[in-house]
């Protein structure tokens, strides 16, 4: 007669294999969407509207002053100017647009550069700058191109 050890018992049920863990990434892009230099693409939320002024918290790092940040699913294209750093994770901004139904939470895209229109449309606001300021000032002035040239 022979002597068993106690285990593994004689009627052994072989045993599930073991759950294989997830793969790991490659080492490329880790989910996230932020530009590591200027944070564009970090998501904040809007913590209080006060007619065009609005309280943005990000979780990670604040927006510079003059970046311009972009609402999130809002009815109209709205675009803040971050004005001043408030700390605690928050910047106070302006609104360029109407801040109608803008509610506490809504995401807030961080963009990482400041505010910019085309050249076109500065051009064509710059003209109608100057044509309001000869009217109103009655005064006459010498067009030449130098006066209208932007670039």
């Amino acid at each position: 007669s022979q002597i068993r050890p106690p285990w593994p018992p004689a009627a052994a049920t072989p045993s599930p294999p073991a759950p294989t863990p997830p793969p790991k990434p490659a080492s490329g892009p880790s989910g996230k969407i932020t530009d590591e230099f200027t944070g564009a693409g970090a998501i904040g939320k809007v913590c209080q509207v006060i007619g065009a002024v609005v309280d943005v918290r990000f979780d990670e790092g604040l927006p510079p002053i003059i970046t311009a940040l972009e609402v999130l699913d809002n009815q109209i294209r709205l675009v803040l100017e971050v004005a001043q750093h408030l700390g605690e994770n928050m910047v106070r901004t302006i609104a360029m647009d109407g801040t109608e139904g803008l509610v506490r939470g809504q995401r807030v895209l961080k963009t990482g550069s400041p505010i910019t229109v085309s050249l076109e449309t500065s051009s064509l606001l710059f003209s109608i700058g100057m044509a309001f300021l000869c009217d109103r000032h009655q005064k006459q002035f010498l067009y030449n191109a130098d006066i209208f040239f932007l670039g």
